[in-house]
């Protein structure tokens, strides 16, 4: 079963590019505002098909039509937390900014591997939904939050047991 994601991004060509990164893995909405993604986010709740994840860059539109604004990702956030507070969210952003209220934050830039950090952070998601059925990071031991070097042990002992799923994302 794939992830149900929203998306908020105003940049196309970002959005092509993380759609590429985890689209065999998610049924990506992608909305250019903040008003149009808590939209979905209700719409989704009310028709009993919630969002498993949002994924947020950190300046775009508050509304359609508006000028992006810089605290946008960060009221987003707020957002979620106060009125969603089971959906996890993403920083995906070309700034490096960290929110604690956040699952977790991605430098969107090509001086990172941005791509690897991004699967990783889905990958540590309790509710992931596996592509194969012996779905490793269920184990209960990945939390970043605790333990920093988490995700490092993880991907080593991934890539020693489950060769071959990280080619098919």
């Amino acid at each position: 079963m794939k992830l149900k994601i929203i998306h908020l991004e105003d940049s196309v060509m970002k959005h092509i590019a993380i759609s590429r990164v985890i689209g065999k893995m998610a049924q990506v909405d992608w909305v250019t505002d903040m008003a149009s993604g808590i939209e979905k986010i209700d719409f989704s709740i009310e028709n009993g098909t919630p969002y498993d994840l949002a994924i947020t860059d950190m300046h775009y539109s508050l509304s359609p039509g508006t000028r992006a604004d810089w605290e946008a990702g960060n009221l987003f956030i707020d957002a979620v937390n106060q009125n969603y507070n089971n959906l996890p969210v993403i920083i995906c952003s070309t700034h490096n900014v960290k929110n604690p209220k956040a699952y977790g934050s991605v430098w969107f830039s090509d001086l990172n591997d941005w791509e690897n950090e991004l699967k990783a952070l889905l990958y540590s998601m309790n509710n992931f939904k596996a592509l194969d059925k012996k779905e490793p990071w269920k184990r209960g031991d990945i939390n970043e939050k605790k333990d920093k070097g988490a995700l490092q042990r993880f991907w080593a002992n991934y890539f020693n047991i489950e060769k071959g799923i990280y080619e098919q994302l």
